[in-house]
């Protein structure tokens, strides 16, 4: 028992470090290096790990054999499962790692697939080309989809070059179906410094 509880400790501290290491030294965009992150994936991970010890300790089964059964049962669904004809497992196990990398740090993509009940407002009362060459603030992260603000409406929005931050200020550049296409205004001063010289 008291084993298989250094087993534990010792397997959480590895991963929350791991994490933490690849979050500090990748430099993610979406996961932001900050003192509140690092609290965040240190109690996100904290049940996780209590979970397995518990699933372990109730089935009789060491933590070592336990992670040693998950992770073959995870590299065959994920690298024999297309040759066993198990695509539905498959994506299964993917969607499910997925949602424990997500769960780990905070749900930095959850801008992709949801956004905010603040920025899904928008107000399609205006043509959206008579939109281009305003200026405007993003209310969510562009990831590239989000939300900005003009004056005082919310507008869908994609960025055209890469994450823009929630409150950087925006430039309207075009439109791409029923949303408009933005850049930031550095950007766009880059973009117009090196044509001058050019």
């Amino acid at each position: 028992m008291m084993a298989d509880v250094i087993t534990t400790v010792a397997g959480y501290v590895v991963t929350v470090g791991v994490v933490l290491l690849w979050v500090f030294f990748s430099r993610q965009v979406r996961v932001p290096r900050s003192v509140r992150t690092v609290v965040c994936v240190s109690l996100r991970s904290l049940p996780l790990f209590v979970l397995f010890f518990v699933i372990c300790w109730q089935l009789g089964v060491s933590v070592v054999y336990g992670a040693v059964i998950v992770g073959i049962a995870v590299w065959v669904l994920l690298i024999g499962g297309a040759g066993l004809g198990l695509d539905p497992l498959m994506l299964g196990t993917l969607s499910l790692l997925y949602a424990l990398q997500q769960w780990i740090l905070g749900w930095p993509d959850r801008a992709d697939f949801l956004l905010d009940a603040p920025c899904a407002q928008e107000d399609r009362n205006a043509p959206l080309d008579d939109l281009i060459g305003k200026i405007g603030v993003a209310s969510c992260p562009l990831r590239p989809g989000g939300v900005i603000v003009l004056g005082q409406d919310r507008y869908p929005a994609r960025s055209d070059l890469h994450y823009i931050d929630r409150g950087t200020r925006v430039q309207v550049v075009g439109r791409k179906g029923s949303a408009l296409v933005v850049r930031p205004l550095e950007a766009e001063a880059d973009a117009s410094g090196s044509e001058s010289h050019g």
